[in-house]
């Protein structure tokens, strides 16, 4: 389990909890001002030109549907007097441009220091396990990864099969977004966070590593190799760790590259963004692999949708 950063007995849990989590969340404030904001998850690390087409669907009105979660979270929590309140700190730091109170979903990756997620949880005095109320909205359906040596080996080596099989991976991120929104194979959908959508500069250089041999660098313009080296190294740092996925209801999303098919996908009271478990053979306990932009998700409306105050279930996370 991610290190337990506060615990909290009940006695003093509300007053402690809206301090704590005040505090951490005015510390990392930088608000832009703008009614949307963006989400730099595999692009994290990117210039603007390359995050120019991310779409999320955040709005102005989440952080009060946060906080909602949060307060009806402590009133369950609350009610059941045998637990403590565990306030769980992934990491150190945070990207800038993500809106305060939302916690980063990439918190592992040693090259893109994001983080501050908070996820409360309750344990028994008794027991080793943490469980956590909310619901479990959906399951990962295909997982598309990137090992990040193919870059490597395309950008330093001057690798044609690596180069090909980025080019096809690219083109495969693509194709699992078209088949969930349905759209024709020319068609980009509007959902489609562009992974490694690249321009014709880039696709150029690339094209011709792929066709060429082993260790021979590509004979283009100035211009082409240089966008096709930003590109590369962009990709290096952003695919590090990371997958694009969809689920079997119809969503896309990026997450960790330790996903498999079949995982599921919660939305946790007290809990800023979607997260993915693997549960046991017995269906009754799971491990928490990471937490994930899912889109439709981001925004609470297809939780609340559920009721999920008087649907919500407990999951056991180990």
């Amino acid at each position: 389990m991610a290190s337990f950063c506060n615990y909290f007995r009940f006695a003093s849990f509300m007053d402690d909890a809206a301090r704590q989590h005040k505090f951490n969340l005015g510390s990392r404030s930088t608000d832009n001002g703008l009614s949307g904001f963006p989400i730099y998850g595999i692009l994290g690390l990117m210039s603007d030109e390359f995050r120019t087409k991310i779409v999320v669907d955040y709005s102005p009105k989440e952080e009060d549907q946060f906080w909602h979660l949060y307060v009806h979270g402590c009133r369950i929590m609350i009610e059941n007097g045998e637990y403590t309140i565990l306030d769980l700190a992934a990491s150190k730091e945070r990207h800038s441009d993500l809106p305060t109170w939302c916690a980063d979903f990439r918190y592992l990756s040693p090259t893109n220091y994001l983080g501050d997620g908070f996820d409360a949880g309750m344990a028994r005095a008794d027991s080793d396990n943490v469980e956590f109320c909310g619901l479990a909205m959906d399951r990962v359906k295909d997982v598309v990864q990137l090992p990040q040596d193919w870059v490597n080996r395309t950008l330093v080596n001057y690798s044609p099969s690596a180069a090909k099989q980025l080019l096809e991976r690219e083109a495969r991120c693509l194709q699992v977004s078209q088949q969930v929104y349905r759209t024709s194979p020319v068609e980009i959908p509007p959902q489609h966070i562009e992974t490694l959508k690249t321009t014709t500069k880039w696709r150029k250089w690339f094209t011709i590593m792929a066709a060429g041999e082993e260790g021979q660098r590509p004979t283009v313009d100035a211009d082409t190799d240089f966008a096709a080296r930003r590109y590369s190294g962009g990709a290096i740092i952003a695919w590090e760790g990371s997958c694009f996925f969809s689920t079997g209801g119809g969503r896309i999303g990026i997450g960790s590259i330790s996903m498999e098919r079949g995982d599921s996908v919660h939305v946790f009271f007290n809990s800023h963004v979607p997260h993915v478990l693997q549960f046991d053979s017995t269906q009754q306990a799971s491990a928490f692999v990471c937490p994930a932009c899912v889109h439709d998700l981001m925004s609470g409306e297809a939780f609340w949708a559920r009721d999920p105050i008087n649907t919500y279930g407990r999951f056991i996370v180990r």
